[in-house]
């Protein structure tokens, strides 16, 4: 059964220039929200942070259950589509130009300001969004980001970079850490940071 990863991402950077592009992206993608996807410039906050702009002559809004009856994501990430068809869905766009299944609705994430960065606090489907952190690695941004992943049971703290995000350490919290977790009220992010304290 796929399961949710609870992320902490932490965006540095020491030019205050770069940062102020951030955030007046993530301004874009919160009004943008209550618009139909058919209009958005980004589908959610990772798309912003990463320029990943949506060409919705490229995208499939038919109905989901018909296009999952003719075409297949896996066949979508291959690049493997019929003669006849010229579009993805808005899922495989996820997948490939932020690494999960959706993006992060800025109403339901946690965005702080700190000194020199930014702290992102959300859920993500299925694991922590390697791709989009990739990226924005790549434009220069020290990318730190804590996940605590349903599946497996673990927090792992990455260090993103261009190529990848190396996994730095990892651990398995205690049944008692867990019962602590899901006792809680509160949003996915606030479970997260009781993890990350223990």
């Amino acid at each position: 059964m796929p399961s949710w990863s609870m992320n902490k991402i932490t965006i540095k950077a020491k030019n205050k220039q770069k940062l102020n592009e951030l955030k007046n992206k993530l301004d874009i993608v919160k009004k943008e929200q209550r618009y139909p996807a058919k209009k958005m410039t980004y589908y959610g906050v990772l798309g912003a942070l990463t320029d990943a702009k949506v060409d919705h002559t490229k995208i499939d809004y038919g109905d989901s259950f018909e296009r999952r009856k003719k075409y297949s994501l896996l066949r979508d990430l291959l690049g493997e589509y019929d003669e006849d068809r010229k579009k993805i869905s808005p899922t495989t766009f996820n997948i490939k130009n932020i690494g999960t299944k959706w993006d992060i609705n800025p109403n339901e994430a946690k965005i702080k300001q700190i000194k020199n960065g930014l702290v992102i606090e959300a859920p993500t489907a299925w694991t922590h969004p390697d791709i989009a952190l990739q990226t924005l690695a790549s434009k220069g941004y020290n990318v730190k980001v804590d996940a605590y992943n349903e599946m497996d049971g673990k927090l792992s703290t990455y260090h993103c970079d261009k190529s990848m995000c190396r996994l730095k350490k990892t651990k398995t919290p205690t049944e008692k850490e867990v019962n602590r977790l899901y006792k809680e009220q509160g949003l996915l992010w606030q479970r997260l940071n009781l993890l990350i304290k223990s």
